[in-house]
């Protein structure tokens, strides 16, 4: 969520529930008994201590809050034991390099898992280590879903180690778009399979995203195209070796760059309006919590 223009507040986390935490997160825990720990909004330096107040047994995340978390680990004293019995990563792919850092600096597993709107969240998800093999990389088997990969143009699910579309079919999974029949063409095989638009392949009933779908970066207007979770892993390679970036051990190079992206932003936006060119996202309003301030995104 991009930050209000008035008063530049915080990435909050959304007070309404979203497929992830209301989901993924909220409703599966109250399901089982259990209680949730709901911040006004995410604050790095109150994190650790709503975890050890709470007795939080885990958390769920993107890779972006967990990336701002290892960052601050040692200036907001995080405990390398908690109570966390695990670490959850959802929404986009998670470097391995990332998460072997989480493992070592917080002392619990972290389970990549995969979801989407219209499977009521959770597809698939590495299982806790007493439950199974983790898969770095992959974002483990499915859960209460059945994974297909499908070719572009066929109802036949491909043999394992097959890269195709991944497809799921089951009872969390939606019967179809409202009132819109050619989504539902779209997306539905004649057999009953949902197309993610995801592309994937399956390795003993493990899950490799290959390309997820909107999270592919063009180098060009026409050209070659790149996967956005192969340049973060890059990024994070290239860290790792002392020196390799200038200023790269300073806390800060991560925000500056956040910076020239939200700018750069801004400029795309910007031309794509000057040229009259339909925008990549819809605009949404949404209510600024520190300034209370209606804003448009």
């Amino acid at each position: 969520m991009p930050p209000c223009p008035r008063c530049d507040a915080d990435l909050p986390l959304p007070p309404q529930p979203t497929t992830v935490d209301g989901i993924g997160a909220t409703l599966s825990t109250l399901q089982r008994g259990g209680a949730v720990v709901v911040p006004e909004r995410f604050s790095a330096s109150s994190f650790w201590g709503d975890v050890a107040r709470h007795g939080v047994t885990w958390y769920s995340a993107v890779p972006t809050i967990h990336q701002i978390l290892l960052l601050r680990a040692d200036a907001d004293a995080a405990p390398r034991r908690s109570s966390l019995r695990f670490i959850r990563s959802c929404s986009s792919a998670l470097a391995p390099v990332t998460l072997a850092q989480l493992e070592e600096r917080f002392g619990a597993p972290v389970l990549e898992a995969y979801g989407m709107t219209e499977a009521a969240h959770q597809m698939a998800s590495n299982p806790l280590p007493s439950d199974g093999e983790r898969r770095p990389g992959t974002v483990g088997r499915g859960t209460n879903v059945l994974i297909g990969i499908l070719p572009d143009d066929g109802d036949t699910p491909l043999p394992e180690g097959t890269v195709g579309e991944v497809c799921i079919r089951g009872r969390n999974v939606t019967r179809g778009y409202h009132n819109n029949e050619q989504a539902n063409r779209d997306n539905f095989t004649a057999s009953g399979w949902f197309r993610t638009g995801d592309q994937g392949v399956l390795h003993d009933g493990y899950l490799t995203l290959t390309v997820r779908a909107h999270r592919i970066a063009s180098t060009a207007l026409v050209g070659p195209r790149l996967l956005i979770s192969t340049i973060s892993l890059s990024l994070s390679l290239s860290l790792s070796l002392s020196g390799s970036i200038e200023g790269a051990d300073q806390p800060r190079w991560r925000e500056d760059l956040t910076t020239r992206a939200r700018r750069c932003a801004a400029r795309a936006s910007e031309c794509r309006r000057r040229r009259r060119l339909p925008c990549s996202r819809p605009q949404v309003r949404r209510d600024c919590m520190r300034c209370r301030r209606s804003y448009v995104s």
